[in-house]
Order: structure tokens, then C-alpha cells, then sequence
């Protein structure tokens, strides 16, 4: 929305307030051709000219045509929410009900993920495909894969990694982890015979197994 700021008339209407209106263009394609914002700013100490007025009316003109702008907006849908910028963004589901819980994320090399999954010795995952220079990420890996992982390192080189006792601990994780460690093989198994994993068909033979 365009403001004209050189349209900021002052008037005097008590001895420590001066009010300002500022013109502004309509705040939304059905509005008013002209949206008039009244501001007072405080002249106790010093006289306010109209290039100062410019500056102080400044950020209360934009939160009020930013109120006028949210009211002008549809609400979000359910699932969905307004970020800071004014985008309709998704909610992330809670963790508990997210496909990779019963998974944990683990820093890996690229050569321990190609030992853990084949597939990405001719389709290298994204992490490292956008970053060939990275050294190791974070992958979520299930725990059958966080075994495989000791036991290469066990060979190859490495720390070994751990699961704390409260992963262990929690029944809602241990309930979901086998799920997960299914749901990691037949991604697996698709993509080693190049089926994609992102399309209509395979998000519904995946979410059916777990």
C-alpha cells in the first residue's frame, strides 16, 4: 500500500500534543481510495516540525495499517497458521506423530550411508549432493541402522553411538520404533529397484506400512 508521507498535517490540540493525519492509498482492493491515520505525538519538550513527524508517526502508521491488513486477510485453515511476513505456513505435526519418530538422527559419513543404504551410491542424498564438500550430517536413522553403523565402525573407525536411557525408556518411542525400521526398509527397497517414493501411489503404499 502507498503512503504519501509528504501529506502529514500538524495541528495543534493542546499545549503537550500535537496530532498528525497521514494520508495513505486503500488497504485493500475493495477499501476506501484514501485509509486517514491520526497520530499524536507528545511536544512537551520541544516543537514538532513536519519532517520529524515523518519520523516519529513512522512505525505507529505502519503497525495500524498492518491491523487493517490482518483483519483484511482470510483466517488460516485449519492445519495451518500465519508466519511473522504474512505467509500461510503448515503446522508441523507433533513429534510423536511424525513418520521419522522412532528414528534418531545420527551424524554420519557419506561413506557410512552408502554402507547403511545402498540406493545412495546412484542417487546420493541431497545433504551431500548440495554440499560435496561436507565432511558428515545428520541423517535419521532407525535403530536397526544405528547397529549396522557400530558394527562398521567397529571395523572402518569411529565413535560408537549410544542411546540414552531415556529413548530407552520411552515406551511411545519403543512402540514406534519397529514401525519406523519397516517403513525405512521398503523406502530402501524401492528405491534399489528406482521406484520414486514421492508419488501418490508410493506415499500410500508407504503410510500403509507404517
Amino acid at each position: 500500500m502507498a503512503s504519501n508521507m509528504d501529506n502529514v498535517f500538524a495541528q495543534d490540540t493542546s499545549p503537550d500534543l500535537t496530532t498528525f493525519q497521514v494520508a495513505f492509498g486503500p488497504v485493500v482492493a475493495s477499501g476506501p481510495a484514501t485509509v486517514l491515520i491520526t497520530v499524536q505525538v507528545s511536544t512537551a519538550t520541544a516543537p514538532v516540525s513536519a519532517p520529524q513527524a515523518r519520523s516519529q508517526v513512522g512505525a505507529q502508521v505502519g503497525a495500524d495499517v498492518g491491523n487493517q491488513a490482518l483483519l483484511s486477510r482470510p483466517p488460516a485453515p485449519d492445519g495451518y497458521y500465519y508466519n511473522n511476513r504474512g505467509n500461510l505456513k503448515k503446522h508441523n505435526p507433533p513429534t510423536s506423530q511424525r513418520k521419522e519418530f522412532g528414528m534418531l538422527q545420527t551424524l554420519i559419513t557419506e561413506a557410512e550411508l552408502n554402507y547403511l543404504r545402498p540406493s545412495t551410491l546412484n542417487q546420493r542424498q541431497s545433504v551431500f549432493a548440495k554440499d560435496p564438500s561436507r565432511s558428515n550430517a545428520r541423517i535419521w536413522l532407525s535403530m536397526g541402522e544405528r547397529e549396522e553403523l557400530n558394527k562398521y565402525r567397529q571395523v572402518h573407525g569411529g565413535k560408537r553411538v549410544v542411546t540414552s536411557e531415556r529413548i530407552l525408556k520411552d515406551l511411545n518411542f519403543q512402540h514406534k520404533a519397529p514401525q519406523a525400521e519397516h517403513r525405512r526398509k521398503v523406502v530402501e527397497h524401492m528405491k534399489s529397484k528406482g521406484q520414486s517414493t514421492r508419488t501418490k501411489e508410493a506415499r500410500r503404499d508407504l503410510d500403509h506400512n507404517g
